[in-house]
């Protein structure tokens, strides 16, 4: 239905510096998060 909101992205939520990845790649793929 909407093939272009969904994206996988592997990360420890041990390691810091994977979140921030994850978090920074989420960003340019969708915008603002809002949380």
């Amino acid at each position: 239905m909407y093939p272009d909101m969904v994206v996988g992205y592997a990360a420890a939520v041990d390691k810091r510096d994977e979140l921030e990845h994850l978090w920074k790649y989420d960003e340019n793929q969708f915008g603002k998060i809002d949380i």
